[in-house]
């Protein structure tokens, strides 16, 4: 880590914070709505498997915070919010979590429950299915890095080593992302077998891979905090796939979806952010009238009524460092 960033982390931000003096940051733009999202909440750091889980001390510390100084509304209000519906008068946030990890309900949800929270789960309509083997393709392989850590391995031609081709260095991640529907669930499922990942992955702890089953989403749904909403049925990257694939795949993530919880699916966000007008326009038949992004990938979507950005927490830093960054973010990712 560089000397800055040390210095940063470990006195800057905690200084800035400590005073309040943050605070001050959302007060200069005139925007006052900023929507978050995580993916997981764990017991014990996982950074050693993957960054995408934040442990559940930073994370109560961080809604203990969020409680204090915003309001916390629901992704439906925040809608209204970009529709010019709902006027805020103070900094105000909503909360989601993708992917549909189990850890959302065992770990996340209780601390939500504390603080009277609202949250939006974004499920992928794989969890619906019910097979206790279900992972996202990013944790197959994550799980091939961990078993295969520091060796070769070799993808349509291309060789990796530990994430990174060994020229390019383009990310397996990013070359995944790339392949098409067909190809990439063909790789997926020669990396379960090669790497006997089915077995494998409970030498992880299933806090970091499990994810929600039917049984589960229904509890999160009849929870008053919570709201059940799509993001796609494999995770798909909705705008790079061929675009019958992408359509099929969010059709048939409502559809699963629609059978489990009280209400019509209305809401989906985009998996890696990952979309395009076509699909957008696409979608209003199936029933799809709220888009929710990473970043707007076009100009007009800033206008937009039916997309809204998000600001991801980072699960790599100091509370401190996310904190500062989250009210900073309300100057160039705010509504």
């Amino acid at each position: 880590m560089k000397l800055t960033k040390q210095i940063a982390r470990s006195i800057v931000f905690p200084t800035v914070v400590g005073i309040g003096m943050e605070r001050l940051l959302p007060k200069l733009s005139n925007k006052h709505l900023l929507n978050i999202y995580y993916h997981g909440v764990v017991k014990q750091d996982s950074s050693f498997f993957n960054p995408r889980h934040i442990t559940i001390e930073q994370f109560e510390q961080q809604i203990k915070y969020f409680s204090k100084y915003f309001d916390i509304i629901s992704l439906e209000d925040a809608f209204e919010v970009k529709k010019g519906k709902l006027v805020l008068n103070k900094p105000t946030i909503t909360i989601s979590f993708d992917d549909g990890y189990k850890n959302n309900i065992s770990n996340a949800l209780p601390i939500l429950e504390k603080y009277n929270a609202k949250a939006t789960f974004f499920i992928s309509g794989v969890c619906t299915i019910n097979n206790p083997n279900t992972l996202l393709w990013a944790d197959i392989i994550d799980f091939v890095k961990f078993i295969n850590k520091d060796e070769e391995i070799i993808v349509e031609g291309t060789k990796f080593v530990n994430y990174y081709e060994t020229k390019s260095k383009l990310s397996i991640y990013d070359f995944m992302k790339n392949q098409s529907k067909s190809n990439r669930d063909q790789l997926l499922a020669s990396f379960i077998k090669l790497f006997n990942i089915d077995e494998r992955k409970y030498d992880i702890d299933h806090d970091i891979w499990q994810m929600m089953n039917s049984d589960d989403i229904i509890q999160a749904s009849q929870n008053k905090l919570i709201s059940i909403e799509s993001h796609g049925f494999n995770h798909y990257n909705l705008g790079q796939i061929d675009f019958d694939d992408a359509i099929t795949d969010i059709r048939k993530s409502k559809e699963e979806l629609d059978k489990l919880v009280s209400k019509p699916i209305s809401m989906i966000c985009f998996p890696d952010g990952s979309y395009s007008n076509d699909v957008i326009q696409e979608i209003k038949s199936i029933g799809f009238d709220k888009n929710v992004a990473c970043d707007y990938l076009n100009q007009e979507d800033i206008s937009n009524p039916t997309i809204i950005n998000r600001y991801g927490i980072s699960n790599t830093t100091t509370f401190s460092s996310n904190i500062f960054f989250v009210n900073k973010s309300f100057i160039n990712k705010g509504i």
